[in-house]
């Protein structure tokens, strides 16, 4: 045992049966005797002062200060909070030492890795500086990017000092010792944006996994069983899980405070150690409540040859309570989800399901009580019974075997089942006192939380057994956005409006660790409005069914307004959902909507009324020239129509730039008059333009129509359409040869595509106004697409923000042709940083 002790790994000891079998008499002082001394005892080594000096330089140098604790920071627990207020850091804790710090702490952003929570992966992706203290954290892609942070590391084993991560300073010593040492050198940082960063996101989270447990599931949400003890919890009560979806609702709902004890297989591998676990805690403990949370991987037909030695343990102990809550799903749950997650390997039933063994009557049968609960109302009464005193029990608690474990994999619906449902459609557990909140108008935000009843005492010792069914649908957990001002590369304006800069809103929806990403270009308060109008709203909905959150965010907004910025909000997280659906399903979002063509065209867009003839000339030749786009489009329209003989002039040399073989677009963005619009119409048909964009406003579908009836070069508009009306007012009036519409306006590709089939219904081709890279993969879709965009801005941007963006070499772009995941596009944080403003 000393030995285990101080070197701090497994040791055996084997006794053979027949020395087993031996008197014992006392070591004598002879041959071959060898007596031992009793008691243990421990050091706490220090590191170098020059090396505790240099940790505290690194250290106090970051302005965003991350800090991971595993179970060798358990004995630390004052000296970490005092140096995450001294830092002004967020703290990250690995499974093994969840209870090696209080959840209820702030800036505690709760489990990393697998089944870690997101404002742990945010804190990790987002820090500049990194303190590693007793944890042997394995999971590298957890943690900051090996270019991106300074790190320090403290570990009392030197065999695990810079294992895991480039640290620059290694410090071989106890934890509390050696931060103990480095505190008078670690000077006060202010705690400003990035410890009230970490705080909101982690009050965030916990927001987001009460709405996950409310989430309704048939029988019952696996989930809402393990947040619903969160709250009962006794605040010395030991824990232990199994390796199974077990492990997932442990790690993620139960919140350690108080002197709380948990524990788990350290590298999720060991099957089935709940029991064997709580067990040994209760023989180190007899005086502590204690629980345990097993099944889920499909190793319950291994709990009824274990129940008999609870009655064991329970001779003579000072507090009698011993759960056991089986979550008896019936299904190889975790170990399928991996499959299906990672593999792409499909649910086989046959070879998955389990046999539904009744774990409460088996208590029963040897003298323990055994509770079946079988509906959402039964779980707290359940919990209660258990944790209230008498004798010990099995609860077998039906549960819902879908319910996704993996990152990457699913969620229950939250449409589905039992339960009151809210004027957001989604479910809460049939339970009398969690009534949902109705607001007064249709944009308030609902109360989906659970209200738990507060109940610590009690001393009831049993086992519970939850039961549930499959249901393979995933949620979005959260929801948020930030905005980048992006300056132009040269002053730009088109017929009635000059910009030196365009403003990207980025919408990311996340669920698990799987993260959809949608934007859209306008103000930076569509930020805002994503934040607080529309997060709320998708958060807890089935991620598969993305025309659903579309509809309940556009009633969501009655009160607020639908066009404008509250428009392009919508359209970023409606991208953001579908993209989060095919990364889901590993799918490229144009294999998920069904594509009709391969190969999508696209038009050369800029030519703006401040470019002078070379830069003009430059612009042109660059894309039918370099690129090879057969189709090129230049602004019109200069001075809201003043300077029409510049606007000839214009049109005449872009004809001389891009040759007799390439068509000429134009777009006077609404500057003409009806009549100005049909003359001007006139002199372009005389330079073989094909397209006029807006000659008059499109909110003149009466103008649009006389000057289409007027000139042979088809007339185009749409892009400000911020509702599908707006699109059949337009087709219906005649106004249009060609439909333009804006995903990152319209309401997202889900309008879009509605827009598409409006369009093709009247004979009209589509095209996709600007943001190439987003309508890409819709326009594939769609039979009618005539052309995407390639805006200059907007091009520029995406190459810039973007990893992913596709290719315009020779006219066309090829969504999905590299089979990445959704819409291909991943974020480049620090490109965007400089340019963040929210």
């Amino acid at each position: 045992m000393r030995t285990a002790y101080a070197k701090r790994t497994v040791t055996a000891m084997i006794i053979p049966a027949d020395v087993q079998e031996l008197d014992y008499s006392p070591p004598t002082h002879a041959f071959k005797m060898v007596p031992s001394s009793l008691g243990m005892a421990s050091y706490a080594p220090i590191p170098d002062p020059a090396e505790i000096e240099h940790a505290a330089k690194v250290l106090n140098a970051g302005e965003k200060v991350a800090i991971l604790i595993g179970q060798g920071a358990r004995g630390a627990r004052a000296e970490v909070e005092k140096a995450a207020d001294l830092l002004g850091a967020g703290v990250a804790k690995a499974l093994l030492g969840k209870d090696a710090l209080a959840d209820d702490l702030p800036y505690v952003t709760g489990s990393i890795g697998l089944l870690g929570t997101r404002p742990s992966y945010e804190l990790m992706q987002d820090c500049d500086t990194l303190l590693v203290v007793g944890s042997s954290f394995p999971y590298t892609q957890f943690m900051p990017g090996l270019d991106q942070a300074r790190a320090v590391q403290i570990d009392i084993d030197p065999y695990m000092i810079g294992l895991r991560y480039p640290f620059e300073v290694n410090l071989v010593g106890d934890a509390a010792a050696t931060l103990k040492a480095l505190l008078p050198h670690l000077k006060r940082k202010k705690h400003g944006s990035w410890r009230k960063k970490i705080e909101k996101d982690t009050v965030r989270w916990w927001e987001v996994m009460e709405r996950r447990a409310a989430v309704e599931a048939d029988p019952i949400n696996p989930e809402y069983v393990v947040h619903a003890l969160d709250a009962l919890l006794p605040s010395n009560v030991m824990l232990a899980a199994d390796s199974g979806s077990a492990a997932n609702w442990y790690a993620r709902h139960l919140r350690m405070r108080g002197n709380m004890r948990g524990s788990l297989s350290g590298t999720l591998a060991t099957m089935g150690p709940g029991v064997p676990y709580v067990i040994g805690a209760k023989f180190a403990h007899p005086d502590r409540p204690a629980i345990a949370l097993v099944g889920g991987r499909g190793d319950a037909d291994e709990r009824p040859g274990r129940a008999h030695h609870r009655s064991e343990v329970l001779a003579g102990v000072q507090d009698p309570r011993l759960i056991v809550a089986v979550l008896n799903n019936q299904d190889l749950n975790q170990v399928t989800w991996e499959m299906r997650a990672m593999s792409g390997a499909p649910q086989f039933l046959p070879s998955q399901a389990l046999p539904d063994v009744p774990y409460a009557d088996f208590a029963r049968s040897i003298g323990l009580e055994g509770v079946r609960v079988e509906k959402p109302s039964d779980v707290e009464p359940a919990w209660h019974r258990a944790l209230g005193g008498g004798t010990s029990f099995r609860h077998r608690l039906p549960h819902r075997p879908g319910r996704a474990t993996d990152p990457a994999a699913c969620q229950p619906r939250p449409d589905r089942g039992r339960g009151t449902v809210d004027h957001q459609g989604r479910q809460r557990p049939g339970i009398n006192d969690q009534a949902g909140h109705q607001g007064e108008g249709a944009g308030d935000a609902p109360r989906t939380e659970p209200r738990w009843r507060d109940g610590r005492r009690g001393g009831t010792t049993g086992t519970m057994t939850w039961h549930t069914k499959p249901g393979p649908d995933p949620a979005s957990d959260s929801v948020e956005a930030a905005a980048y001002i992006v300056p132009t590369d040269a002053p730009e304006a088109d017929g009635t409006l000059a910009w030196d800069s365009t403003t990207l809103i980025l919408a990311r929806v996340r669920s698990a660790d799987t993260v959809g990403l949608g934007y859209t270009y306008g103000a930076a308060g569509t930020a805002h409005v994503i934040d607080q109008e529309l997060a709320h709203v998708v958060t807890g909905r089935c991620a598969w069914d993305v025309p659903a959150a579309n509809e309940a965010m556009s009633r969501a907004v009655r009160i607020t307004g639908r066009p404008g910025l509250v428009a392009g909000a919508i359209s970023a997280v409606d991208m953001a959902l579908w993209d989060l659906k095919a990364r889901l399903l590993g799918l490229p979002l144009t294999r998920l909507l069904g594509a009709s063509t391969k190969d999508v065209p696209v038009y050369g867009s800029g030519g703006f009324t401040t470019y002078d003839d070379q830069q003009q000339d430059r612009q042109l030749r660059g894309w039918v020239e370099d690129q090879g786009i057969p189709r090129v489009k230049i602004k019109i329209g200069e001075s809201w129509g003043r300077a029409e003989p510049r606007d000839r002039d214009r049109v005449a040399k872009a004809r001389r730039s891009i040759g007799d073989d390439s068509e000429l677009y134009v777009d006077a963005n609404g500057a003409y008059t009806r009549k100005q619009a049909i003359s001007v119409a006139g002199q372009l048909e005389d330079q073989g333009v094909t397209w006029f964009e807006e000659p008059v406003s499109s909110d003149d579908l009466e103008g649009l129509a006389q000057i289409r009836a007027a000139t042979a070069i088809d007339v185009a508009a749409g892009e400000y359409g911020y509702t599908l009306p707006y699109f059949w007012h337009m087709i219906r009036a005649g106004s249009v040869d060609c439909l333009q519409a804006d995903a990152t306006r319209c309401g997202g590709i889900t309008v879009w595509l509605r827009a598409a089939a409006l369009a093709q219904a009247a004979g009209l081709e589509i095209s996709g106004h600007c943001a190439p890279q987003v309508h890409a993969h819709a326009a594939a879709a769609v039979p009618n697409t005539r052309h995407l965009e390639w805006f200059h801005d907007h091009v520029r941007i995406e190459t810039l923000l973007f990893d992913g963006v596709l290719d315009s070499e020779g006219g066309t772009i090829c969504p999905g042709a590299s089979d990445a995941a959704g819409h291909g596009l991943a974020f480049r944080h620090r490109a965007g940083e400089p340019f963040r403003v929210q």
